[in-house]
């Protein structure tokens, strides 16, 4: 315990446990004592020490008790944190794309399948939008892959996201993005924006500086699809479209944006 709460020996001796904690911690064990007397428990807690630094905490306590009658607490408490913050990191590296940021292809897959569930069951809408860079091997073969890594990192800090949506890097070159309770023809709005930031922009390469473009797909459920295969097929579908019209476009499954200029 010295350790633990910075505390000699001498200062623990007697001290009341709730004294060991922050005040806004402190009714977290008020509320677990009267528990503790009755039966065990083991229970991991982030919470607040008397110094204002948050640990997560392991709790495991049981009644103390002799000739059968409870006299106090058994209680042993290990410092979790570090292996949280290990598990944090783990579960960080499994569901992130490390170029981007952004969550990965399988995160964004088993939210798009809980998205469409909950669609049916509340009977609502939304929509998703893939971004595809235009000509993205062509990059690659002219400039290298460092400069393509480059151009696919500076992405997502061009977009304004949506306060709602789920982004990923779906593929080498494409971000899909999930709109929640977002109308088809908001998310087209949002995918024309994104079109135009990223044609407008400017990135520095070595000496010069490159532009590219990108071309959209937008699809809603359940109008372009009712499951995860319809939807992502569809999509695909529009956007291998939009690519044979020369990219730089916004399009759905039904129809498709001619070029503003």
């Amino acid at each position: 315990f010295e350790s633990l709460f910075r505390r000699p020996r001498e200062a623990l001796m007697g001290a009341p446990l709730e004294s060991l904690f922050g005040e806004d911690s402190r009714f977290f064990i008020r509320r677990r004592i009267p528990l503790w007397t009755r039966e065990p428990e083991v229970i991991q807690q982030p919470i607040e020490i008397h110094t204002g630094q948050v640990l997560h905490l392991l709790f495991s306590a049981s009644p103390l008790t002799v000739d059968g009658q409870t006299t106090g607490i058994v209680l042993f408490i290990r410092d979790m944190t570090a292996l949280h913050q290990f598990e944090v990191q783990l579960t960080h590296m499994s569901t992130t794309d490390p170029l981007t940021g952004l969550m990965n292809r399988r995160l964004f897959m088993e939210s798009l399948e809980l998205m469409i569930r909950q669609a049916w069951q509340r009977r609502r809408s939304f929509s998703i939008v893939f971004v595809n860079v235009d000509y993205f091997r062509m990059v690659v073969s002219q400039h290298g892959v460092a400069v393509a890594d480059g151009l696919l990192r500076s992405l997502p800090g061009l977009i304004e996201w949506p306060e709602n949506a789920l982004a990923a890097r779906y593929g080498d070159d494409e971000i899909a993005v999930l709109l929640p309770d977002t109308a088809l023809d908001v998310a087209q709005q949002w995918a024309e924006e994104v079109r135009r930031r990223v044609e407008q922009a400017a990135f520095p390469v070595q000496d010069r500086t490159l532009r590219i473009t990108v071309s959209c797909s937008v699809a809603s459920f359940p109008d372009h699809g009712q499951s995860l295969s319809e939807l992502i097929g569809h999509s695909y579908m529009a956007m291998q479209r939009a690519k044979q019209m020369g990219g730089n476009r916004v399009v759905t499954p039904k129809q498709t944006f001619p070029l503003r200029t």
